[in-house]
């Protein structure tokens, strides 16, 4: 929509066309004080969210927090400097800013995810199937995954439940994990529960057990991706 339109004082008629015509404008300057406080609030709202993630201690919980960044900055902000731009280049260029911190969203992404290096904690496993499973799902994210607790910013703790029952039919496992990624806090950053699709079994308590954890891990690589983005479109 046209704001701080003005007209020329003197319309003139075209007979051929049997109509008036005129000419009309904008006062930039005019139009500026109408639009700057538009697109001031949304650059305050912006800045607040890009402090939140440069101060944020939780380098896991920073690197979600930076694409949030990014889609308000592109759905909400951005629109609003691009036309200040054509609206009023000389006023807009006091938000360059702005457009600088924007530009540096994906490099603070990058940096956030590096950071986040992880170590995974799962007590009960068969051969580290779950563990294996856990580190190729989060490195398919991104996440570095480290054997060395000491050198690692996140835990990742996986708590299996096996879920065997013995039936005279032979022995199934319908095992479930349970994946939490606590902050320093000890509250949890990422939590969520993977079961197998599918009860394994067969007469052999071993054959059954690997069939179980091999469903289990298949499960997590699976689903894991999606777990994540839900996590953190709720949180």
């Amino acid at each position: 929509s046209l704001f701080a339109v003005r007209y020329a004082p003197d319309p003139w008629f075209k007979g051929a066309e049997n109509q008036w015509e005129t000419v009309a404008y904008i006062d930039r300057d005019e139009a500026w004080t109408i639009y700057e406080p538009q697109i001031r609030q949304r650059a305050d709202a912006f800045t607040a969210l890009f402090e939140a993630a440069e101060t944020d201690e939780e380098p896991f919980r920073t690197f979600f927090r930076y694409p949030k960044v990014q889609v308000y900055a592109e759905q909400e902000l951005a629109p609003y400097l691009n036309f200040a731009q054509v609206l009023h280049p000389r006023n807009a260029a006091a938000f360059d800013e702005i457009r600088s911190l924007i530009s540096a969203i994906p490099q603070r992404i990058e940096q956030a995810r590096t950071k986040a290096s992880i170590f995974i904690v799962c007590p009960v496993d068969l051969d580290e199937i779950t563990t294996t499973a856990l580190t190729q799902a989060i490195s398919m994210e991104g996440f570095p995954v480290t054997r060395d607790r000491g050198a690692a910013t996140t835990v990742c703790n996986a708590a299996v439940d096996e879920g065997m029952q013995t039936l005279p039919a032979g022995t199934f496992y319908t095992p479930a994990v349970s994946i939490t990624i606590p902050g320093t806090s000890g509250s949890p950053l990422f939590s969520c529960a993977v079961r197998a699709a599918e009860r394994s079994g067969a007469v052999n308590p071993d054959v059954a057990k690997r069939r179980g954890y091999t469903a289990l891990a298949e499960e997590i690589r699976k689903s894991f991706h999606g777990e994540l983005i839900a996590y953190n479109g709720n949180n």
